[in-house]
């Protein structure tokens, strides 16, 4: 069922990449292990953090393509941290506007059930690369441990939404090149209660942690499945190539003949970010626009 929204914002877009895994008890965190599950398919990483500490756990990702040079000479390798720890005080209803949104995975709430966040995984050092880059390299490092430590549920935080494990494992051998971005964009519905009855709002969320900007459409009449599919592609053309949709411009919509006009807001439905709202005009634009 979607979720249901009045207008305002809550707090601000995640602006990097994090993850929380989900276990049953504390995983056992073998540093070398899992430097060297990394160092299969990153080579030119190692573990920078003191190995006799479990927490946090630095990973220095010092290959050409990942390290970011700076106006001043500096260079940077990108970085990526594992923090540990056993102090939680969320419960499962914590999380309800991310299970509410997670629309792949019905066993969702029931793996977040009787598990805690016991890891989280960051990154450091990474915006001036290239958000597929970016994304490859987090989701490599990801990889390793949920191989390694075997989670219930990851908790994709750009995206508001949880990721099956098991789903997250297919989609890395999956041929499809867009399989592995699916995992960080979703799709999220809402009602909105305080305007005319059918009005909904659908967004994408994850963007935002690429400094790019989301997409929004407020409509009333349209199918949401074919919403839903239009939004991830267009949200999918924005990751790979940038914020080059400007405002005034148009894209296609979900029925023939139609075009969606485009223009930069900040989201109507929180995180707060800035997002591509895509007007569908008459007869399908809803209620009054903000």
């Amino acid at each position: 069922m979607p979720g249901s929204v009045q207008y305002g914002y809550l707090k601000r877009a995640v602006e990097m990449l994090a993850v929380s895994l989900f276990y049953e008890r504390p995983p056992k965190l073998d540093p070398g292990g899992l430097e060297s599950r990394i160092r299969q398919a990153l080579p030119h990483t190692r573990l920078v953090s003191d190995r006799s500490k479990p927490s946090p756990l630095l990973f220095a990702h010092e290959a050409d393509a990942h390290v970011s040079e700076y106006n001043d000479g500096k260079r940077a390798a990108a970085q990526t941290a594992a923090i540990f720890s056993y102090e939680f005080k969320k419960q499962v209803p914590d999380y309800a506007p991310e299970l509410g949104q997670t629309w792949d995975w019905p066993g969702a709430e029931a793996a977040v059930e009787g598990s805690k966040p016991f890891v989280t995984l960051t990154e450091m050092m990474c915006r001036a690369l290239d958000p597929r880059t970016r994304l490859q390299l987090f989701q490599t490092v990801l990889l390793a441990f949920v191989e390694a430590t075997h989670p219930r549920a990851i908790l994709w935080a750009p995206a508001c939404k949880f990721l099956e494990p098991a789903a997250f494992l297919r989609a890395t051998g999956d041929e499809d090149a867009n399989a592995l971005t699916f995992t960080a964009l979703n799709v999220r519905m809402f009602r909105v209660e305080n305007h005319n009855p059918g009005d909904t709002v659908m967004d994408t969320c994850g963007l935002a942690a690429f400094g790019l900007p989301d997409l929004q459409v407020h409509f009333n009449g349209l199918d949401p499945q074919h919403v839903a599919r239009h939004l991830f592609n267009t949200a999918l053309y924005v990751f790979q190539h940038g914020d080059v949709i400007e405002d005034g411009h148009t894209v296609d919509g979900v029925e023939p003949g139609q075009k969606w006009t485009c223009r930069h807001e900040v989201a109507v439905v929180g995180p707060e970010r800035e997002v591509i709202d895509l007007n569908p005009g008459p007869p399908h634009a809803a209620g009054a626009r903000h």
